[in-house]
């Protein structure tokens, strides 16, 4: 496990959701590829893609900018 890694469980401890709806959440995430999942052992760690989530950031700014 890397930093910035976390597993399913360690989700549910810090949301006030059920572990059913957090793994429907992180699915969702895996297939708009935001997310991926690498097997540790029996479970699965989850990272953010970096690169995806700084170029939403980026786009993100320049449309709230052009909206000013």
């Amino acid at each position: 496990m890397e930093e910035g890694d976390c597993f399913c469980g360690d989700i549910v401890k810090i949301l006030p959701l059920a572990q059913a709806t957090v793994s429907q959440h992180i699915r969702a995430l895996r297939e708009a590829g935001v997310i991926e999942g690498r097997a540790c052992g029996p479970n699965v760690c989850y990272c953010l893609k970096r690169k995806i989530v700084d170029d939403y950031l980026e786009s993100l700014t320049h449309f709230c900018k052009d909206g000013e």
